[in-house]
C-alpha cells in the first residue's frame, strides 16, 4: 500500500501497491493443461503435481486480494462516514446563506417544541423537503424530524366516503415511502390506526414493515383491529425501547380478542393509555414500573393496577361503562404515595384512595353526590395540599365557592362544562368570582380556566368583567386565564376587544375556538394523553 495526497483538498488516501506477480489466465490450445481443462481425461502423476502447484499459487494470490479488499472496504466505510458528516456540515452552513421562509421555520419550530407545547401538532417532514434543495438536505440529515410516523387508515376511510372513486388502501401509505422515513429516523414514534372497513392486506403489509424496526419504537399508539391483533402479539419481547403506549379498539375487535399480553415484557414502558368505552379487554402491563396510566376499565381492574403501581405520578381513572360498581368494598384505602395528578370519573372513588403527594385533582361531578364531604374526607385522610382542581359536568356555584373557602391552598380553578344544562350554574359562578367593593372571593386564584365540550352558553360579558376586576386590583393573584369554546356562539366584538386588552397588559390568556385544539386542551385538563 502507498499514500497519495489529493491535489485539490490535501487529504491523504491509501492506494494498493502495484502487484509484481500476475497470472496469465489464457491457456494456449494444444498444451497438456488445455487438454485437461477441455476434456474429462484423468491427469497423470506429473499432471497432478503441476495442477496442485498452480492451484496453490492462485490460492495465495486470492488470499492477498481478499486482504486488500477488506482493507479497502474499511477505508471506504470511513470515507463514506466522513462524506456524510461533511454533507451535513455543508448543508447547515449553506443554510445561513439562504434563510428559509417564515412559514417553513414556523413549522419547524412547532415540531421541535412539540414536547414543550403538546397541543401543537408537528409538521409533516415531507413538506419540509419541498421548500428548497438546501432545506431538503437539512431535513433529510435531521433524524428527529422523521421519528413520528402516522399511519391512520380510519381517517383514510372517513375521507374516502366522500371520494369517487374511493381511496385504494394500498396507495394511501406506499411501502417505499414508509421505509424511506424509517431509514431517515433513529428513534421511532409509531401511530398506527387500522380500519376494519378497509381491505386488511395493505394494512398488514405496512404493520409488518413497521414491526421489523420495533426495537427502535419509543412511542406506540395503536388502533387495534382483528386482523392486526396477531401481528401485535408477535411483538412480545421485541419492544426494548418502548416508553409510551396507547391502545384503543373498535367493538368488533373487542368481541374476538380475549387479552393483550405483548407489552408486559417492555423494560422501559412507563406511560400507558387503554381505551374502549363498551367492552374491556385485559392488557397485561409492567405495572410496577409505570409512572402514568390512563384506562377505561371496570373498577376491580383499576384496583389491581393501583395496588401494584407504587411509582404512579399521574392517573386517569375512568369507569364510565361500569357505574354499577360500589367503591366501598375495600377494607383499607389504597396508598398512592407518589401520585401528584389524578382524574376520577366518579367522585366516590376518592373514598378508597390516599394520596399524600397529590397536588392536582380533576373530577366528574354527579348532581346527587355530596361533593364537599367526599372531597374533605379525601384531603383529610391524605393530608395533601391541593393546588389545582378541575370540576367537570355540573359544577354547582355554591359548592364550588365552599371548596375554595375550605381549601385556600387551591390557586388554580378549572371548570369544564359538558352541556347547556350546566350553563346557569357556571355563569352564576363567573358572576360571583367578579370582585366588588363589598365582596372578595378567593383572591388567591392564579389561574381561572373555563371550557365547554359541546355548544357553549357562556355569559361573555360577565366573563370579561370577572377577569378585569380581578386583574386590576392589587391583592388578587390572577396571572393565567383560558376560555375554550368547542362550538356555539362566539364572544361579541366588544368582549374580544376587552380580552385582547387584558392580554396586552400582561394577562396570560388562552382563547380558542378551533375544534381540534379545543379537544386537546380540554382533554389535557383531565390528564388525558394527547397523541395525534
Amino acid at each position: 500500500m502507498h499514500t497519495v495526497r489529493c491535489s485539490k483538498c490535501g487529504a491523504l488516501s491509501v492506494h494498493p501497491l502495484p502487484t509484481k506477480e500476475t497470472f496469465n489466465l489464457v491457456v494456449a490450445p494444444g498444451t497438456r493443461h488445455h487438454t485437461l481443462l477441455s476434456t474429462n481425461e484423468p491427469p497423470d502423476d506429473p499432471d497432478t503435481i503441476f495442477i496442485q502447484s498452480f492451484v496453490s499459487k492462485v490460492d495465495a494470490r486470492l488470499a492477498c486480494l481478499d486482504d486488500e479488499i477488506a482493507k479497502l472496504q474499511d477505508q471506504l466505510k470511513s470515507m463514506e462516514e466522513e462524506r456524510a458528516s461533511l454533507l451535513t456540515y455543508r448543508a447547515r452552513n449553506s443554510g445561513i446563506l439562504s434563510p428559509l421562509p417564515e412559514d417553513a421555520t414556523r413549522g419547524t419550530r412547532r415540531h421541535i417544541l412539540v414536547d414543550v407545547a403538546p397541543n401543537q401538532r408537528p409538521i409533516n417532514p415531507w413538506v419540509l423537503t419541498h421548500v428548497s434543495a438546501r432545506w431538503r438536505a437539512i431535513s433529510v440529515a435531521n433524524p428527529s424530524l422523521w421519528s413520528r410516523l402516522v399511519i391512520d387508515y380510519s381517517e383514510v376511510h372517513t375521507k374516502s366516503l366522500n371520494d369517487h372513486p374511493p381511496v385504494d388502501p394500498s396507495s394511501a401509505y406506499p411501502l417505499f415511502l414508509v421505509e424511506t422515513q424509517i431509514q431517515r429516523s433513529q428513534r421511532l414514534k409509531i401511530h398506527f390506526y387500522g380500519s376494519p372497513a378497509m381491505a386488511s392486506r395493505p394494512q398488514i403489509l405496512v404493520f409488518q414493515l413497521l414491526s421489523l424496526h420495533s426495537s427502535r419504537w419509543e412511542e406506540f399508539s395503536l388502533g387495534l383491529t382483528l386482523e392486526i391483533a396477531p401481528l401485535v402479539t408477535a411483538l412480545r419481547g421485541r419492544l426494548l425501547s418502548l416508553k409510551r403506549l396507547w391502545v384503543q379498539w373498535d367493538d368488533s375487535a373487542a368481541d374476538s380478542i380475549q387479552s393483550i399480553d405483548c407489552f408486559q415484557t417492555a423494560p422501559c414502558l412507563v406511560d400507558v393509555g387503554v381505551y374502549n368505552r363498551y367492552r374491556h379487554v385485559p392488557v397485561l402491563l409492567p405495572v410496577h414500573q409505570l409512572t402514568r396510566y390512563e384506562m377505561t376499565c371496570p373498577w376491580k381492574s383499576h384496583v389491581r393496577m393501583l395496588k401494584a403501581a407504587p411509582n404512579l405520578v399521574e392517573a386517569h381513572i375512568d369507569v364510565t361503562f361500569d357505574l354499577s360498581e360500589t367503591w366501598s368494598d375495600l377494607e383499607e384505602a389504597i396508598d398512592l404515595l407518589q401520585l401528584q395528578r389524578l382524574y376520577v370519573s366518579a367522585l366516590p372513588i376518592l373514598n378508597v384512595l390516599r394520596g399524600p403527594a397529590l397536588e392536582e385533582l380533576a373530577v366528574w361531578l354527579d348532581p346527587d353526590e355530596d361533593h364537599l364531604t367526599i372531597l374533605r374526607g379525601f384531603v383529610d385522610r391524605s393530608v395533601c395540599c391541593l393546588r389545582r382542581i378541575c370540576l367537570r359536568n355540573s359544577p354547582d356555584a355554591h359548592t364550588t365557592l365552599e371548596m375554595l373557602k375550605r381549601f385556600p391552598c387551591i390557586t388554580e380553578l378549572v371548570i369544564k362544562m359538558r352541556d347547556h344544562d350546566a350553563a346557569d350554574e357556571v355563569n352564576a359562578l363567573i358572576s360571583t368570582l367578579s370582585l366588588t367593593e363589598s365582596a372578595v372571593v378567593a383572591p388567591q386564584l392564579q389561574c381561572l380556566f373555563f371550557g365547554c365540550e359541546r355548544k357553549s352558553f357562556f355569559d361573555y360579558t360577565a366573563y370579561l368583567k370577572m377577569l378585569k376586576t380581578r386583574w386590576e386590583v392589587g391583592y388578587c393573584a390572577l396571572r393565567y386565564a383560558a376560555l375554550i369554546i368547542d362550538e356555539g356562539p362566539s364572544p361579541d366584538f366588544v368582549t374580544l376587544v376587552g380580552l385582547h386588552a387584558l392580554r396586552r397588559e400582561g394577562l396570560n390568556l388562552l382563547l380558542t375556538e378551533d375544534v381540534s385544539e379545543a379537544y386537546d386542551v380540554l382533554n389535557s385538563w383531565e390528564y388525558g394523553a394527547v397523541w395525534n
